[in-house]
């Protein structure tokens, strides 16, 4: 903070304190301006040791506030020797800290867990106020933003990596413009929910360009209905061409180690999704022909099997992993350049032009596409039983009480949602929409939910699936324009619950 208020002259406002464990000023004004965030929603914890990697990660917020950008620019250095151990969420903010000459590597590398000791921090402060006093320059010319949205499953939620990569390919070649990025990948899900969440995640950003990778988590469609396959990614396109800001759109079928089963369902949702592009004219890039066609390339490889090249010769993936180490994470965005440069790169700035009908037309298609009225709303909920918050920044092993009804603050993580252990729990709110969704996480064990509308119970879901801890959707439950709508645990726990989606016709 101290920083923050003496390159910018600026004192920062404090505000109202959310933790009970910390009166100090400094550490509310940080929360306040986004700089750090607590261990839970009520404690900072501010007696626990910081971390190399925390230090560079806040740090690098309080250069992004200084500087009033949202995305760090710079020329990427040397790779640190424990590279693979540094979380995905500071790794970013560790290179540019390094790049910038404010935090230095040690012999054995970053040693990213490594406690930062008050005289590292002190040295640190001291280069990094010297340089941005040092940087301060004449005011330039605005420029004219152009913003890139990606969505997909944990393969775009986790790609901080192959998206700063693509993100600064688009800086060097375009440098009239400011390039910002908006990452709404989710972990686990699908284009089912992508298509539900589209407009408010993405659209609403008005992105120039938006990059769609759910491939292979829709491999759990299986591979004997394209429809399902097709119906979700054409709706996305709708929607783009229903916006007030038309963007261009483009496919990535990211780069997998699937076998058997697993690989013929993800084969066959590649196939469905270039299908559509097709007809609409897009771009398609499949990240996994592009890294498999470097395995065929290397010469002098020993391994017996592409799965065996990615994980045990070249160290891209962990052993039995969909999810790539940072190096395989940047061939997304190697095999994305690729076709830039192969292409050219205007092909993909194009934005998405309607075409003559639609591709899925099936009556139900028709009806499935018009997602463009589906969003999440924070309807006021009352509970029963025992519900408690779960996400990022709450882990649910750390929490202990009950919760009232703002789960839907934090809807999209694994790690997110409500959940309750205890059957027979209800939430229950009113509503004035046409129809709901509710998303949810499965699991292996059956455990029931069931939703009464005005107490007369209407519907009943099995969480249990064959793929665990994916988030689902709920088919459309209609009839509840201006109901009350409870959500109730039947069997036994844990239930999950992520949000309530309400649709209001157009």
């Amino acid at each position: 903070m101290k920083i923050y208020e003496a390159v910018t002259g600026k004192i920062a406002d404090a505000g109202e304190n959310p933790f009970t464990d910390t009166k100090d000023k400094e550490i509310v004004k940080a929360f306040k301006l986004g700089i750090t965030s607590g261990t839970t929603a009520t404690t900072f914890s501010p007696d626990d040791n910081l971390t190399r990697e925390q230090a560079a990660a806040m740090l690098a917020r309080v250069y992004k506030k200084i500087r009033n950008i949202e995305v760090l620019s710079f020329e990427m250095p040397e790779k640190f020797a424990d590279h693979s151990s540094i979380s995905d969420y500071a790794t970013e903010s560790v290179y540019f800290m390094n790049a910038q000459g404010y935090i230095k590597g040690t012999e054995a590398g970053f040693e990213p867990q490594g406690l930062c000791t008050r005289e590292q921090a002190l040295a640190i402060a001291q280069r990094m106020a010297n340089n941005l006093k040092a940087e301060e320059k004449p005011a330039q010319p605005e420029k004219e933003m152009f913003t890139v949205g990606f969505i997909g499953g944990s393969l775009t939620e986790g790609g901080g990596s192959w998206i700063l990569k693509v993100i600064n390919y688009l800086k060097e070649k375009m440098p009239d413009k400011e390039i910002k990025f908006v990452n709404s990948g989710i972990g686990g899900t699908t284009s089912e929910y992508g298509a539900k969440r589209y407009e408010k995640d993405i659209l609403s950003y008005n992105p120039d360009l938006v990059v769609i990778e759910f491939a292979v988590n829709d491999r759990t469609f299986g591979s004997q209905n394209a429809l399902r396959h097709q119906v979700y990614m054409e709706s996305m396109i709708q929607q783009s061409l229903k916006a007030k800001k038309v963007p261009a759109v483009m496919f990535l079928n990211s780069n997998h180690a699937y076998e058997g089963n697993d690989l013929e369902n993800v084969e066959f949702s590649r196939k469905a999704k270039e299908e559509l592009a097709k007809f609409y004219k897009i771009p398609a890039i499949d990240a996994h022909s592009y890294v498999y066609s470097l395995y065929e390339a290397d010469n002098g490889k020993t391994s017996t099997s592409y799965k065996q090249w990615l994980e045990e010769e070249k160290k891209y993936y962990p052993a039995n992993n969909v999810h790539p180490y940072s190096s395989g994470y940047e061939l997304f965005g190697d095999a994305i350049i690729d076709a830039f440069e192969k292409e050219g790169l205007d092909k993909f700035l194009t934005p998405v032009q309607p075409q003559t009908g639609i591709f899925c037309t099936s009556e139900k298609a028709k009806v499935m596409s018009r997602y463009n009225y589906l969003y999440v709303t924070n309807p006021s909920i009352s509970y029963e039983g025992k519900w408690y918050l779960c996400n990022k920044e709450n882990p649910r092993e750390t929490l202990t009480d009950a919760i009232g009804a703002k789960f839907y603050d934090h809807p999209y993580y694994s790690e997110g949602g409500v959940y309750t252990t205890i059957a027979d729990s209800t939430m229950s709110f009113k509503t004035k929409a046409a129809e709901i969704f509710i998303s949810y996480l499965s699991g292996t064990g059956t455990n029931d939910m069931v939703v009464l509308v005005d107490g007369k119970e209407v519907q009943t879901f099995a969480t249990n699936s064959e793929y665990p801890n994916m988030n689902y959707v709920t088919a459309g439950i209609s009839g509840v324009s201006g109901k009350t709508v409870t959500i109730k645990a039947k069997s036994f726990a844990p239930l999950r619950l992520f949000a309530i989606i309400e649709r209001f016709n157009q």
